[in-house]
């Protein structure tokens, strides 16, 4: 059994089930809680950024004239769909 478990009882008997947390263990908690956070930050920047490129995509291809969009193959009603912004069944 993991010493998180058990129960422990110091000379007056009092439960200090939290001991090895305090003693030890905090240190690995600490750890482990900051590597969590840092991959959710790192996940929600990684998102802020993707969707700041998309809206930069779909600003640019927003501005082209509809000659220009036929040139490079794509209609005024597929921009959304170009830029990211919708995802369509292919």
């Amino acid at each position: 059994m993991s010493t998180y478990t058990n129960t422990v009882k110091n000379q007056t008997g009092a439960d200090t089930s939290f001991a090895p947390v305090i003693a030890g263990g905090l240190s690995t908690a600490a750890s482990s809680f900051a590597s969590v956070i840092a991959g959710g930050l790192a996940a929600v920047s990684s998102s802020l950024a993707a969707r700041a490129e998309r809206a930069r995509v779909y600003r640019e291809l927003s501005r082209m004239s509809d000659r220009d969009l036929e040139d490079i193959g794509i209609c005024r009603s597929d921009i959304e769909r170009v830029a990211g912004l919708v995802d369509f069944p292919r």
